[in-house]
């Protein structure tokens, strides 16, 4: 494949003037097949039609929905003719200077994911100022990829960062070798830098089309950061030790470690990512193989401790309450568990059994990996029957998934069954719930 075959493959939406600017600097220099990924809204899409019609080689690819800028490529990864080398740029990136696709297809080699700006993210997809622990993220406003390797990994996905899941992959696989990192992008992508190639106006289809809705996932980001202060707000002050034993991520341990550096810190996982990523700050690190190894970790082996983080991991095994009773006997009178678990009194739990739509997917209420089901009431009364008194807790509330009728459907279903309809109004707000114990007497 010559430099001239290099397919381009753009996402747009709502901005015509961004479209046209894009074309008329990328053909002004590389005469390349060019395919426009378009999610407009039906009353700007005939704007866009027209700058696409006074180029030649462009074809655009319309949805009737703002198919969003990662999921976009990703159709476009398994459905267009592509093979080889594929050039991705976003809609609001400027070509000034002949030279830049010549300076990617030099770093990209045979087996590569892609080359462009690498730039450091933690889980969430947030740019991190740290290396060690965080994930490499090939960043798609400008970046060559060999799409066939790109079609061995997770897709883009909808998100702020769309390349996320395919770079946490990478990261697990420990196959990090497969990024490129390109320098003058670093230069290039600075707002006040001389340009090297090009001019990204980062943002710039929000700008013009007034959104690109990146609400969603930063209002996620947001919950997420309140739920991990709370959570580590459970933590004594006084703890020095802290062990944490997830079925998922490690991004508490890492949140504890950071703000509480001198701690002694064990992070026990059955998950490879989460083992990746805490691995700077742990001191002691432990990976299973699976949950169900999680469950019959030796507790004694792990050390006095004087915290117990237990997330995501009461819900997914076979039997907690043994879990609790092996947990009761290893702890000290003076230490603490923190738990968390997904809530089944969620509104939307009851809006699901409603239909007849209780089926499992890799969400928070519902997931596959889900073997028992908690309320607050059932999961305070788990902890006390294991011999722990309760110390605390907090209701983990998202305010982007609110539902006030079935919030008050839930309420008269209660009151007709002889409940307090005020509790199970608030017990169904919840998505999850937090509790603290110590040692009973």
């Amino acid at each position: 494949m010559t430099i001239r075959n290099i397919p381009l493959i753009a996402v747009s939406y709502n901005s015509a003037e961004l479209v046209s600017d894009l074309l008329t600097t990328f053909r002004k220099y590389y005469d390349n097949p060019v395919y426009l990924i378009d999610g407009s809204e039906a009353s700007r899409y005939a704007d866009i039609e027209k700058v696409v019609s006074a180029f030649h080689g462009v074809q655009c690819i319309h949805f009737e929905h703002n198919i969003h800028h990662g999921p976009g490529m990703a159709w476009a990864i398994e459905n267009l003719p592509l093979a080889g080398r594929v050039l991705f740029l976003d809609s609001d990136i400027y070509v000034l200077y002949r030279g830049f696709l010549e300076s990617l297809d030099s770093v990209l080699q045979p087996g590569m994911y892609g080359v462009g700006r690498i730039n450091h993210v933690n889980e969430e997809g947030f740019d991190v100022e740290y290396t060690e622990g965080a994930i490499p993220y090939l960043h798609p406003a400008c970046m060559l990829c060999n799409v066939e390797v790109m079609r061995q990994w997770p897709m883009p996905t909808r998100h702020g960062a769309p390349m996320i899941e395919p770079m946490k992959a990478i990261q697990t696989s420990k196959a990090t070798q497969l990024l490129g990192h390109v320098p003058w992008l670093e230069n290039d992508f600075r707002p006040e830098s001389q340009k090297i190639f090009l001019r990204h106006d980062w943002r710039g289809t929000v700008l013009r089309s007034g959104t690109y809705h990146l609400d969603e996932w930063m209002g996620n980001a947001k919950e997420l950061a309140a739920f991990q202060r709370g959570v580590l707000g459970c933590v004594p002050p006084a703890a020095k030790r802290v062990v944490h034993l997830s079925s998922g991520s490690g991004g508490l341990l890492r949140a504890y470690k950071q703000t509480y550096p001198d701690s002694h810190c064990t992070g026990v996982y059955a998950d490879r990512l989460a083992c990746s990523l805490a691995e700077s700050s742990c001191d002691v690190l432990v990976e299973v193989a699976d949950v169900a190894a999680l469950a019959s970790v030796d507790l004694d082996a792990l050390g006095a401790a004087d915290c117990w983080i237990l997330e995501d991991l009461l819900e997914c095994i076979a039997d907690p309450w043994d879990f609790l009773r092996r947990l009761r006997k290893v702890m000290p009178a003076t230490a603490t568990v923190v738990a968390y678990v997904p809530n089944v009194q969620h509104w939307m739990m009851l809006a699901k059994l409603a239909i007849g739509d209780f089926r499992y997917a890799q969400v928070e209420l519902l997931r596959k990996s889900q073997l028992r089901f908690f309320s607050r009431l059932t999961l305070l009364e788990t902890f006390q029957e294991c011999g722990f008194r309760i110390t605390g807790g907090f209701p983990r509330i998202h305010p982007g998934i609110d539902n006030e009728a079935f919030v008050q459907v839930a309420a008269q279903l209660a009151a007709l069954a002889g409940g307090n309809a005020g509790t199970a109004a608030q017990d169904a707000r919840a998505i999850g719930i937090v509790v603290s114990a110590m040692p009973g007497a």
